[in-house]
């Protein structure tokens, strides 16, 4: 019952099954009454709680008459009340059904409490509450209860204010970066002291509620106590979530990503709208000639790896064809990665392009590009490990076989390679961000009224947290597996052949023979740590937190990104230049191209 108005129950005896009208009426002409029936008990702090039926008589039109179905063995308590508060004088119930009703007077049921205080200041958390700019100072409470029924919320704030603090109540969970996502509508029922407000929901067992009590207006501090009544026992523990959000967007509209910087996030900032290339920022205008930079040099180096296999008598063995192979991949993965920025670039700086458009580029362009980044890492492993096998078999070493076996392996590989990132497309897609101000929302219907100043499109990855962990596994098999191979070949094959030159010349020790081969292959041991070296910035930035402020340290995310790609421009300089017959071979194409364009 509200606050100041009194009440009687009273428990009715049903001695048959039936329909029963029940009238009531006050002697007081000034004064009028309200009739309430509820079922096994009656709790005055959880007035919904049991209520079967009710009828007020305050108005002039209606009267204090009730008419329910009420059975025998089930005890129900008829509450009369006053319409005003502090109204008293004498009252009359009359019953009227199939049988006779017995009235005794009894006692109300007392309901089981739990209480809470705490200040919401400086020191707690904040939250867009209207979807707008301004934040709300926050405090969480997780609440459960042990059955199906009414409860009664009741918040005493420590001034009497109208923008004191309120609760809003969620169901399983509450997402500051969306206020209205699992929000439950209650309705509030101030008491004569406005200081006191009280919320009657219906909670059910087994679900998990969250409090968030927030205050009225932003950033005020504020005290507040909470008392929650229940028919049986409740849990109230205060909570805090300490997780991180990465997130793209504004209030109410955003997008958690999953941890990693993508060339999209680093250019982002950087890239002004409706402007031409000559207009942006130093760094988007060198970014951009360091990709034709790139770009052509990579060209020119597959092309010459190119031409030096060209000749069969350049692809003896199985590592040649690797070579070749390794050529064209590094070819498409230089020019993929191109791709990559200009259309970055330009999505960004043209508002036109079509949404489809965005949308395959984000979902392809990315995966491809690490489809051909890893399959050109894995080529290079594999020349590392058949140079080791060529060295331990030594004459017994099958060329015709080890050519055969290549093509199969270069085959095989992009197959399995595209099985470990198959799932990459699936949760990369374009996020639409718009920007908006003025700013109007509701507190009763939560609606909001916005005008769209921009429109932004992010391309964003979301992975669960267990794909999370998958994906930096792949990622540290596909950097760290080729390079371990390499330095594991290439070391092997120093001691290798130290060890059968000591066996066949002793008249040097193997500390010496040890010394000759490393001389001679140390290339081999160095090549593989400058390729890991160089591509460390890709795995450093694919495992920052999305959170990092990239605009502080954009040039720097920009180097890395770029190192990480130039082992694909690499190839002529790593695995040609090095080789006495393969720059022979690389010599004797060249001049034979230059006299067949000259004649």
């Amino acid at each position: 019952m509200a606050s100041g108005h009194h009440y009687e129950a009273i428990q009715m005896d049903i001695n048959e099954d039936g329909f029963y009208t029940i009238f009531g009426s006050i002697e007081s002409m000034t004064a009028d009454i309200s009739v309430y029936v509820y079922k096994h008990n009656f709790y005055p702090l959880i007035p919904l709680e049991n209520l079967l039926e009710q009828k007020s008589g305050c108005s002039a039109y209606d009267s204090a008459q009730i008419t329910v179905e009420l059975q025998t063995n089930i005890r129900y308590i008829l509450v009369v009340t006053t319409c005003s508060g502090n109204i008293m004088g004498k009252f009359l119930i009359k019953p009227v059904g199939r049988n006779n009703v017995s009235f005794h007077r009894t006692d109300a049921t007392s309901a089981f409490h739990m209480n809470y205080s705490s200040t919401l200041g400086i020191n707690s958390q904040k939250y867009n509450k209207y979807c707008a700019s301004e934040d709300h100072y926050y405090e969480t409470l997780r609440l459960t209860v042990l059955a199906d029924a009414y409860y009664t919320l009741s918040i005493t704030r420590t001034v009497n204010v109208i923008d004191g603090p309120e609760i809003n109540i969620y169901k399983s969970h509450f997402d500051p970066l969306n206020s209205l996502k699992n929000l439950i509508p209650t309705k509030e029922y101030f008491c004569r002291n406005i200081s006191v407000i009280k919320y009657s929901p219906h909670l059910l067992y087994g679900v998990t509620y969250v409090l968030v009590v927030t205050t009225r207006e932003s950033s005020t501090a504020r005290s507040f106590s909470i008392t929650v009544y229940g028919p049986t026992n409740v849990g109230l523990q205060r909570i805090v979530d300490d997780t991180t959000y990465c997130y793209v967007g504004g209030a109410c509209n955003t997008q958690v990503k999953s941890i990693g910087l993508t060339l999209d996030d680093i250019l982002r900032l950087e890239i002004k709208r409706n402007m031409t290339i000559h207009e942006q920022t130093f760094a988007i205008r060198i970014s951009a000639a360091f990709s034709i930079i790139m770009l052509t040099t990579g060209v020119v180096s597959s092309f010459s790896t190119m031409l030096t296999f060209q000749n069969a008598s350049s692809r003896t063995v199985g590592f040649s064809l690797y070579l070749l192979a390794s050529s064209a991949t590094s070819l498409l993965t230089i020019t993929i990665f191109s791709i990559k920025f200009w259309f970055v670039i330009l999505t960004q700086m043209d508002t036109s392009v079509s949404f489809s458009v965005l949308q395959g580029g984000c979902k392809l362009i990315e995966t491809v590009l690490k489809l051909f980044f890893y399959w050109d890492a894995w080529l290079n492993a594999c020349v590392a490990m058949e140079r080791a096998v060529s060295v331990y078999k030594g004459v017994g070493f099958d060329k015709e076989k080890s050519k055969r076996f290549a093509r199969w392996i270069i085959f095989i590989l992009p197959i399995a390679i595209m099985g470990t990132i198959i799932h990459e497309p699936l949760y990369r897609h374009i996020f639409r961000h718009e920007i908006t101000k003025d700013v109007f929302a509701d507190e009763e219907t939560f609606t909001s009224s916005v005008d769209v100043t921009d429109t932004l499109f992010w391309c964003i990855t979301t992975y669960p947290q267990s794909l999370q962990d998958y994906n930096t596994s792949i990622l540290f098999i596909h950097l760290l597996g080729p390079f371990s191979i390499n330095l594991l070949s290439s070391l092997f094959i120093i001691f290798r052949s130290a060890r059968r030159r000591a066996d066949a010349q002793r008249q040097q020790t193997y500390r010496q023979h040890l010394r000759e081969q490393w001389k001679e292959h140390k290339q081999l041991v160095v090549s593989p740590i400058i390729l890991v070296l160089l591509s460390t910035p890709r795995l450093v930035i694919s495992l920052l937190s999305g959170c990092i402020g990239v605009s502080h340290y954009t040039w720097l995310y920009l180097c890395g990104y770029f190192i990480s790609f130039t082992p694909s421009i690499l190839v002529f300089i790593v695995f040609v230049l090095p080789s006495n017959s393969y720059r022979k071979a690389f010599k004797e194409s060249f001049f034979r191209l230059c006299k067949q364009r000259q004649s």
